[in-house]
């Protein structure tokens, strides 16, 4: 093993474990392996044997000893059964703990080159003193097998065995040095491994984006060039220590730079917010159960099997969230709190920006950044990125929260000959301005436009004035209506042109909104200066849009980060937090079966028909209904049940069982669910539909009509309504179908209050 690594191999149980599958594996080995670490082991340990074999159509005789090594760059590629039952797979993607030792020994060998030399040399050392042991047991061995006759009167052997007690006497005082020299080296080495844990979590991030978008995949060796790029620049410091903060610091924002403008607008946040999450996981500064509530909230409790909800304004999904939050120890009162204290909740909760305003019971001074972010996650859906820049801000400095500007310049410095810089480019977009600037060493930011106004006005009449017409028109058509495809954006633009372009612009008075003024500066760095004043996030009243506008839209934008970040969470066995997720989804099927209805019985379920009048067009709808109804039962009854056999490896695990492992975890309906019965946004919601939806039935046939209907708790709600209309039809003497129509009247009553049904004629 030991020259495994020395051959390249990392070091982690995982890549060792990979390693003796490899060479003592009866089938040939394909290896799985993205950034080629396994390839390059195979070819530094095979180096002295001929690596390549050309066969040709025809079948070839293969020698004794003979390996054939298969490797894929895909990173989850499909096999056929012919191919796994030939092959030995084998997952050779690197892991982080393997990542993590091998840039610390990049550290180590920038950093502390002797101490890296004297670790190489101890292993090569080591290595050699095992193999000469091994080769003296072995001839030993080989000797006292084929000495005939009485051992003693062999001179030979004597010698040999005399050789081998002091040879191995030598060798495990070496060992015994050793051993000591490598928990020392050890030891200094681990002094710099924080900087080796920030780097391999920061790659691991960026692969996880590649789940968002393939088009951001980021290849092992792309991201190795950026680590030794950032040892080499961040600052020197004689003080380890301090160093290694330093190699940190530089390391983590250059990544973030260097990802950022990469990726689309839209991805943007939600890097930045996965960021500090992930550094803060690793730390310990976030608990998994809390990570966990933050992504998924309260969505897979059941509303009926939560605690009553104390009042009507708090939403359902809010209740639920405050529910799952309770669970944690810092918010373990919340529930009580809020049911005593409904009017100080209810005026954070109706403030225009709850995460600034004071939070009741003083969770403001006892929460920290993170833990009011799951407060504001749970209450203010729509506050989750307002309180999300704020945590961004403490957990790794202002400059995160700020966005990336492109410089061109910084990122042509990072290529070379051989790494050529790829614009992707969006309608309209066209960076040859800024490219050409570049290669002029040139500054150009809003140069065509600047230009344009700047002719203008050196070629118009000063009688005349300025034709703002032009202007607006050049402006809003032409230099930046010109990168607009989208022609709502293309209106909006032209109508700022319109109302800000004008005389009024100079006025003293002028302004684009409140405190949104144009300063009168002396120089450009002074407008600058002033632009960094401004707000970093603008309300919608700024461009002229009503607030609510921007409630939708900080809602939509927060509920996909969430549910993004779920979608790429990695599938591990280990829930982070002590149990399996097979454990926890084994727990919720079981909870789940428990709350199951029974089975509808057909010779039950037609009895009550016949006796209610199975021609009836509203009990034929009724029967529908319940047939789609058991449908639905049988499924998840057999489906719950399979999951937990194949959790306890009894049966295979299915595609269809695994989709439903990984959405029942996420909180989310399995696939098979959804195609039978019906969407929800969340698990415990779709259940606590589906027992709702069963108990409307099932009073339905075994109780007698109900006072009052959920037509939204229906699989086909026309059905009823063309049900309910025939049945009036035909209570009615000489009515016909196509006259009889539907009539709402909306009421203020709640469904307890309704006592008795309506009247047969508008029934």
């Amino acid at each position: 093993i030991s020259e495994w690594n020395l051959q390249g191999l990392p070091s982690d149980d995982l890549s060792v474990q990979n390693g003796i599958i490899v060479t003592k594996a009866t089938r040939y080995p394909l290896l799985i392996d993205p950034q080629t670490q396994g390839k390059t082991w195979i070819k530094r340990k095979e180096k002295d044997n001929e690596l390549q074999v050309k066969v040709g159509d025809k079948e070839t005789d293969v020698m004794a000893g003979f390996m054939f090594y298969i490797t894929t760059k895909l990173p989850n590629p499909a096999y056929t059964p012919e191919i796994s039952a030939k092959t030995s797979i084998i997952d050779f993607t690197v892991t982080i703990k393997g990542l993590e030792n091998q840039l610390l020994g990049r550290v180590i060998l920038t950093e502390k080159q002797e101490l890296e030399a004297e670790r190489v040399q101890l292993i090569e050392e080591v290595t050699a003193n095992k193999r000469k042991m091994k080769d003296l047991e072995n001839n030993l061995l080989f000797k006292l097998s084929t000495t005939k006759g009485s051992l003693v009167d062999d001179e030979s052997l004597i010698g040999v065995l005399q050789v081998t007690k002091t040879t191995a006497t030598e060798v495990s005082e070496k060992l015994h040095v050793a051993a000591e020299t490598e928990i020392k080296i050890n030891t200094a080495q681990e002094e710099y491994r924080p900087a080796a844990t920030r780097g391999s979590i920061l790659y691991f991030l960026i692969t996880e984006m590649s789940m968002v978008n393939m088009m951001y995949q980021t290849s092992l060796a792309q991201f190795l060039k950026l680590f030794d790029l950032s040892m080499a620049r961040s600052k020197k410091s004689p003080v380890a220590s301090k160093r290694i903060s330093n190699i940190i610091d530089y390391l983590t924002y250059e990544v973030f730079k260097y990802s950022v403008r990469g990726l689309y607008e839209t991805h943007k946040f939600l890097f930045t917010l996965l960021l500090p999450l992930k550094i803060n996981l690793e730390r310990g500064y976030i608990k998994h159960n809390e990570f966990q509530t933050l992504i998924k909230g309260g969505a897979a409790l059941d509303l009926k099997a939560s605690p009553p909800k104390p009042f009507r304004w708090i939403l359902d999904m809010t209740w639920l969230n405050l529910v799952e939050l309770s669970k944690l120890s810092q918010f373990a009162e919340i529930l009580t709190q809020v049911s005593k204290n409904e009017k100080v909740w209810k005026v954070w909760f109706d403030a225009d920006a709850p995460e600034e305003a004071q939070i009741p019971h003083g969770y403001s001074d006892s929460l920290d950044s993170f833990c009011k972010l799951l407060l504001i996650r749970s209450w203010c859906p729509d506050r989750i990125l307002s309180q999300a820049r704020s945590y961004i801000s403490e957990a790794m400095g202002a400059k995160y929260a700020e966005p990336v500007i492109l410089n061109l310049e910084t990122t042509w410095e990072e290529s070379d000959e051989l790494t050529p810089l790829i614009c992707f480019l969006s309608m309209g977009s066209d960076p040859s301005n800024q490219i050409e600037g570049l290669a002029k060493k040139l500054e150009i930011d809003f140069t065509a436009s600047v230009q344009f106004i700047q002719n203008h006005l050196d070629d118009c009449d000063k009688k005349k004035g300025v034709s703002w017409n032009t202007i607006r028109y050049m402006l809003g058509e032409v230099q930046y209506g010109g990168r607009v495809t989208d022609d709502y954006d293309k209106r909006l633009l032209n109508c700022f042109c319109k109302v800000w372009f004008s005389e009024k612009t100079f006025d003293p008075k002028f302004n684009f909104y409140t405190d949104y003024i144009i300063p009168i500066c002396a120089t450009v760095d002074n407008y600058l200066e002033y632009i960094q004043t401004l707000p970093a996030v603008d309300t919608p009243q700024v461009f002229g849009l009503h607030p609510n506008a921007d409630i939708t839209y900080q809602s939509n934008t927060a509920a996909e980060i969430l549910n993004t970040i779920t979608n790429i969470q990695p599938k591990e066995t280990s829930g982070g937090g002590g149990e399996t997720r097979e454990a926890i989804v084994f727990k919720q099927a079981d909870s789940m079966l428990l709350k199951l209805p029974p089975d509808y019985m057909p010779h039950e379920v037609k009895a009550r028909l016949l006796k209610m009048g199975i021609l009836n067009s509203m009990n034929i709808f009724l029967r529908q209904e319940i047939d789609r109804m058991q449908k639905v039962i049988t499924m998840l009854r057999n489906c719950l049940n399979d999951l937990k056999l194949a959790i306890e490896g009894t049966i295979i695990m299915s595609e269809n069982l695994t989709d439903a492992l990984d959405n029942m975890y996420n909180a989310r309906v399995p696939g098979l669910w959804k195609r039978i019965s019906w969407d929800s946004t969340t698990l415990g919601f779709w259940f606590t539909e589906f027992l709702e939806r069963n108990a409307q039935f099932s009073s339905w046939i075994f109780e007698g009509r109900p006072n009052v209907f959920w037509m939204t708790g229906f699989f086909n709600p026309q059905g009823f309504l063309t049900a309910m209309r025939q049945e009036v039809t035909r209570a009615h003497k000489g009515w016909a179908l196509d006259s009889v129509t539907l009539h709402n009247e909306v009421t203020k009553l709640m469904k307890d209050e309704i006592k008795i049904p309506p009247p047969v004629c508008i029934q």
